[in-house]
């Protein structure tokens, strides 16, 4: 399949879909054995200091990001060995979102922002 046709279209899923959309992806699953996901979180609270970068200090710093987010949303692509992704029949292409959480952009603001004690060194 040429990887330029049709439009790729975004299933969003929410807790009233899930269950009709893992219905669909189990079915895909045996024609588009591969699978990619992407995750996405409202920011990151720590960074890395520059001369720090070592796989071990990105995975600490990454993972204590992770730990302390929430998840908002994993994306999922299925395709097959050629890269093509399921049409459902249509001329289009589709990939999911699964969306965990509305978010209080207000709570992430605080959240991101450092508070006066975090600046202190210990």
């Amino acid at each position: 399949m040429d990887m330029s046709c049709g439009v790729v279209m975004t299933r969003s899923v929410w807790s009233y879909n899930l269950e009709a959309e893992f219905e669909l992806i189990r079915k895909m699953i045996r024609f588009f054995p591969f699978i990619f996901m992407d995750t996405e979180f409202p920011g990151v609270i720590f960074q890395l200091d520059p001369k720090f970068r070592q796989p071990q200090n990105n995975y600490a710093v990454m993972k204590a990001n992770v730990d302390r987010m929430h998840l908002l949303q994993i994306g999922l692509t299925l395709s097959d060995r050629h890269r093509n992704l399921p049409t459902f029949g249509t001329s289009n292409r589709f990939i999911w979102e699964f969306n965990f959480c509305e978010f209080d952009s207000r709570a992430i603001f605080m959240l991101l922002t450092p508070s006066p004690s975090s600046k202190t060194k210990a």
